[in-house]
């Protein structure tokens, strides 16, 4: 008797993860996958290497829930996998009514989330636990060269949320005393000074400057038990993407993770980035409570995150730390999928189909 299909959902499978946990779910033998995909745009690459793909509506409209639920129901969805940094908020919020359709929705919890997705709430979380926190501010109206005083140069303008690097800027009067992988980031003191409303806004923080290298921690959790962790060291970076990027073993950051996760409650497969302070600790930038686009590296050093990912979801709560190869290095470089016209017409537009 051959194993039961699990009818899976994915969500925004123009992320650059999809592609690679795709792969994975493809050539593993525990379960057969009927992979199902959904995206705003039909340009999306990962629409094309799905079993059936869908266009929907952007999450912020108030159709898009009923053509979730109508995919579901459609296509006897088991798991839904949310992707992308802002489908993390809607899907934990939503996460409770589509469960009782009997889907497992692969997401963190609501609070867990609220905070993780949100620079300023992690930032005061830890400055509560005393985990290494930033020295940080939130930039009240009108107090943008009063706290500026407050702060060394180079110091940091981030957006409370936001992924990719989006809004972040490394203020200076030169670029030279920045890492050099920090550079695409260099504002000029002047050019802020200038024109401050460009860059600062009632969402952005000020913090300190870490100069130190940068390192990527893949977790594996569920409701703040950590599992495993893998610990990347970045070296070169576009936006949040790795270009180059090597797997290494470090107690201390992984202790640091695991509690961050404890505290956090997060669950699933999330990441989670430090860099080294001026002082030599090792403090918190952010979040991503999902799959990181440099999953890839985590696989390939030995640990098999996304099929533990699925594991959990079936219910399975005991894994075992996995033999890492330490040294394992990721070098990115571009690929895409090719869509033919019969493909690209293929796609079953719900938007469209709600609009009518």
């Amino acid at each position: 008797m051959s194993d039961p299909i699990i009818n899976i959902l994915f969500t925004s499978v123009g992320n650059p993860a999809f592609p690679v946990i795709v792969g994975e779910l493809r050539k593993q033998s525990v379960f057969r996958f009927n992979i199902i995909g959904t995206d705003i745009r039909k340009e999306a690459p990962g629409l094309y290497l799905t079993d059936k793909s869908y266009l929907v509506s952007r999450l912020s409209e108030k159709n898009f829930i009923d053509e979730i639920f109508s995919i579901i129901e459609e296509n006897k969805i088991d798991i839904l996998f949310p992707l992308s940094t802002i489908d993390q908020n809607f899907f934990s919020a939503n996460k409770a009514i589509i469960e009782k359709k009997g889907v497992t929705v692969m997401v963190s919890d609501p609070d867990p989330v609220y905070v993780a997705n949100n620079k300023y709430n992690l930032y005061e979380l830890l400055k509560q636990e005393s985990i290494n926190p930033l020295k940080y501010d939130k930039i009240p109206a009108g107090e943008l060269v009063n706290l500026i005083e407050k702060y060394e140069k180079p110091f940091v303008l981030k957006k409370e949320e936001g992924a990719g690097g989006q809004g972040t800027y490394i203020v200076a009067e030169t670029s030279s005393g920045l890492r050099e992988d920090d550079k695409k980031f260099y504002l000029p003191l002047d050019e802020l000074l200038l024109q401050p409303g460009l860059y600062v806004s009632d969402t952005t923080i000020i913090s300190e400057y870490l100069p130190g290298d940068e390192f990527s921690v893949d977790t594996l959790s569920f409701e703040g038990k950590m599992y495993y962790a893998v610990i990347r060291k970045r070296t070169k970076s576009v936006g949040g993407l790795a270009l180059e990027s090597t797997v290494v073993a470090d107690d201390e950051i992984e202790k640091l993770a695991e509690r961050i996760i404890k505290i956090t409650g997060l669950s699933y497969i999330n990441n989670l980035q430090f860099k080294v302070s001026k002082s030599g600790h090792y403090k918190m930038m952010e979040i991503n409570p999902r799959v990181p686009g440099t999953i890839k590296l985590s696989l390939a050093a030995g640990a098999d995150m996304i099929m533990d990912a699925i594991k959990l979801a079936k219910g399975q709560r005991e894994f075992s730390k996995p033999a890492l190869v330490i040294g394992t290095s990721f070098f990115r470089y571009w690929d895409g999928a090719v869509a033919t016209p019969d493909n690209m017409s293929a796609l079953i537009k719900l938007n469209l189909q709600h609009a009518q």
